[in-house]
């Protein structure tokens, strides 16, 4: 994944892109766009994902509190049972460590495997995210509708996310 970290700056996410395009052929991109994700990031499922690997409760409760403050809008105290503050400093690492789940996702279905796996994957793809915007590159372009409805429903199952079907896409590279 691309985005709020050192050296991966959209100027690489680009070349990442290109390189996998022009050299390896991944020529059908699946353009995802999450709908309204800072908004419905689940926080039950959000701090499951971190008890994974932080076992500082201390640490787990202030995230845990900061995502239950709450925001004042026009003036009104509004309680916030989903999403992530947006502005806040914390954001970006928590929808980072939130879409980490896509990325291992479809790491999985080809990227992960030994070159012997490789030969065997149905359908050989790699992801490039940018915070909450992915592509998706993979050969064909029935391997790019296969891949986009597979993902619409792993976000729906396990992350609690929708796709935007109007800026959801297949393209050819071209």
């Amino acid at each position: 994944s691309y985005g709020f970290r050192p050296y991966r700056c959209t100027h690489h996410a680009i070349e990442r892109i290109r390189f996998l395009i022009g050299r390896h052929r991944y020529c059908w991109v699946v353009e995802l766009d999450i709908k309204g994700f800072f908004d419905n990031v689940d926080h039950d499922i959000l701090l499951d994902i971190l008890r994974r690997d932080v076992h500082d409760r201390r640490l787990i409760k202030v995230i845990r509190n900061m995502l239950n403050a709450g925001l004042v809008y026009e003036g009104e105290f509004e309680e916030t049972e989903l999403g992530t503050p947006q502005g806040g400093v914390a954001s970006p690492i928590l929808g980072n460590i939130y879409l980490n789940e896509l990325d291992e996702f479809i790491a999985n279905k080809y990227e992960y495997l030994s070159p012997r796996e490789r030969k065997k994957a149905d359908i050989p793809c790699y992801i490039v995210r940018y915070a909450d915007d992915a592509v998706v590159l993979c050969g064909s372009k029935k391997h790019a509708e296969t891949l986009k409805a597979e993902i619409a429903e792993y976000l729906s199952n396990r992350l609690k996310l929708q796709l935007s079907a109007e800026k959801t896409l297949v393209t050819h590279a071209d």
